[in-house]
């Protein structure tokens, strides 16, 4: 079977060199790597142009979905392994995958593993707990197939032809990744592979976790249309979250602004309490991430609510 490697990429002339030569030095060398750009305006293109067995396309859309899905459109290969430009594959990563569809003829899909690329701290480590629960906890079936598989996206293969029969959504203010996974939970059969691992790039810092949680706020509203909240594991920060939803506007915005402690309301986790008017630098524990990443997805359900612009640093 032809591997197809799948990248979309935006301004990532930080990460899509070392991306393309971890691809380049498989143990089993991928038929064709398909980097799709979203019109970057640093040197993205220039270093991807640089590598012999990389194609780039552009793609005239904005967000990775539709990305992706140009990329499978002009792929040849039988399988699409979907990968990000801040990632590192490992050099067995594509063969793990080849193994599992060669020994299974019953599944549509394999799910790889994903661990931290960056230099490992309380911040990066956090987010891969969060992670480790979602894929071996959360999404893992008994028989080895995996409910839903959005934190994997990065390391995800699936049959060209399945894929194509149901795409990503181009709505660029939606989660696609987790849409699609929720859209196909009971309709296809995609096996976890923990031996195929990538090594993505975790945010490191506070400020970086602050703003990446406050995006996937945003995306909040749109992803409901699609789905809706039994599609969450109710024991996680996300689910939690989604109550902000409910809340009347100005006491989100109270609770954002003027006192945190009232973004507590209704929380069923319960082990991450604030207990201060305003959410100040304290010494990084899981709690003190778990208050960030609350006051983040907050902010970002405010922002797509009405426009109101929350910068916390």
């Amino acid at each position: 079977m032809k591997i197809s490697v799948v990248i979309p990429t935006l301004n990532s002339e930080k990460n899509i060199g070392k991306c393309l030569e971890s691809f380049n030095a498989q143990t089993f060398p991928p038929y064709e790597i398909i980097v799709v750009d979203g019109k970057s305006a640093d040197s993205t293109t220039e270093i991807v142009e640089g590598f012999d067995n990389a194609k780039i396309l552009i793609c005239e859309k904005s967000g990775p979905g539709p990305a992706r899905n140009l990329g499978v459109e002009k792929a040849t290969g039988d399988l699409i392994f979907f990968s990000d430009s801040d990632c590192i594959a490992d050099k067995e990563v594509l063969e793990h995958h080849l193994k599992v569809y060669k020994s299974r003829t019953d599944i549509d899909g394999v799910m790889g593993s994903i661990h931290n690329w960056n230099s490992k701290n309380k911040v990066s480590e956090f987010v891969q707990k969060e992670i480790m629960a979602s894929q071996w906890l959360r999404s893992l079936r008994p028989d080895g197939t995996v409910k839903y598989f959005h934190t994997g996206t990065y390391n995800f293969s699936i049959y060209r032809i399945k894929f194509l029969k149901w795409k990503f959504k181009e709505d660029p203010l939606l989660s696609e990744d987790t849409e699609l996974s929720i859209r196909v939970s009971n309709e296809l059969r995609i096996i976890f592979e923990p031996r195929a691992r990538v090594f993505h790039r975790h945010p490191s810092t506070v400020k970086e976790l602050f703003k990446q949680r406050k995006k996937y706020g945003e995306l909040f509203p749109k992803l409901l249309k699609y789905s809706n909240d039994t599609s969450f594991a109710n024991d996680t920060l996300r689910f939690s979250a989604l109550r902000f939803l409910k809340f009347p506007e100005d006491y989100l915005e109270k609770a954002i602004l003027k006192d945190n402690r009232l973004l507590c309301k209704g929380c069923k986790i319960k082990n991450c309490k604030i207990n201060s008017l305003n959410l100040g630098k304290e010494g990084i524990s899981d709690k003190y991430l778990c208050r960030v990443v609350c006051l983040a997805f907050a902010s970002g359900i405010l922002k797509q609510r009405n426009g109101l612009e929350f910068n916390w640093d």
